[in-house]
This record gives structure tokens, sequence and C-alpha cells, in this order.
């Protein structure tokens, strides 16, 4: 159990790299984007320092707040160096 609880922190870690990457190639703020996004400018910061566990409507609203696929939220550099789940 401990293994799974390691791997999703791991991956919230790597979503705040990757949020903060493409906010930054938005040339925006966290403020501006939590404006875009209908959050909390607080609410963003903790996305960003993988402090919040991100719901799928809220995943929804920043990839479309940053002019990007869902999907490309879960793509990089950063992702990929995540070991596997185990499981093939």
């Amino acid at each position: 159990m401990q293994d799974r609880e390691q791997r999703a922190q791991k991956v919230l870690r790597a979503l705040a790299v990757r949020v903060r990457e493409l906010r930054l190639a938005n040339g925006i703020s966290q403020e501006e984007l939590a404006h875009r996004a209908g959050l909390h400018r607080t609410y963003v910061s903790d996305i960003e320092r993988g402090m919040r566990n991100i719901a799928l409507t809220n995943l929804v609203r920043l990839a479309d707040a940053l002019h990007t696929p869902l999907p490309d939220l879960f793509v990089g550099d950063v992702f990929s160096e995540l070991p596997s789940s185990g499981r093939e």
C-alpha cells in the first residue's frame, strides 16, 4: 500500500512541475491562471507545489486555461522519469 501512495505522490509532484512549465510557457502568473480556470490563486499555488489531489473537473479547467489538451498535462520529461506501476 505504501508503494501505491509513494507513486501517487510522485505523480502529483510531476503534475505540479508540468502545470508550472505550461503556465510559464504561456507567460502568465499563478493569479492569471487561477482567474482563467475559475480557481482560487492559492489552490493553483498548492497544485504547483504538489500539495493538492486535483479533481478531474479542475484538471479540465487547468488544461483549458493553459490552451492545452488534457492528456498533455501528463507528458514530458517529469513523467517519463516515473517508475512503472509494476503492471505489464
